[in-house]
């Protein structure tokens, strides 16, 4: 049995700060949408609503710093590298090309990596 909660509603407390990267895609259409209208106060409320004011002045700032590295920003929508990928997808396509090499599956396991993180660095 475990110890009772020191007060009503206790337990663990909410994560109250919770980075998140915004892609590519959303910076372009921020960008655009400022080059149309001009205005950064309405960009940034319209892109990031729910944030606080200090974060939007915050946010201004790097919306002006994507407008400077549009041409990157461009490219990378451009491409299709960057799309997101699982360690299972990695070990997967790693079983694939081995096979195709005619590497043998008892040598080659596509493990998560942490066997050869050991022998290199024995802390790990």
């Amino acid at each position: 049995m475990g110890r009772l909660p020191l007060k009503e509603g206790g337990g663990r407390k909410e994560r109250k700060n919770v980075r998140s990267s915004t892609t590519f895609e959303t910076r372009l259409a921020a960008i655009k949408y400022y080059e149309e209208n001009g205005d950064m106060s309405s960009t940034v409320e319209r892109f990031f609503p729910t944030l606080s004011v200090e974060a939007k002045r915050s946010k201004k700032r790097v919306v002006y710093a994507w407008i400077k590295d549009r041409e990157k920003i461009e490219k990378a929508c451009e491409s299709k590298l960057g799309v997101p990928v699982t360690g299972t997808m990695l070990s997967e396509h790693a079983l694939e090309v081995a096979k195709e090499l005619g590497i043998d599956s008892a040598l080659f396991t596509a493990s998560g990596g942490t066997a050869f993180m050991s022998t290199v660095y024995p802390s790990v």
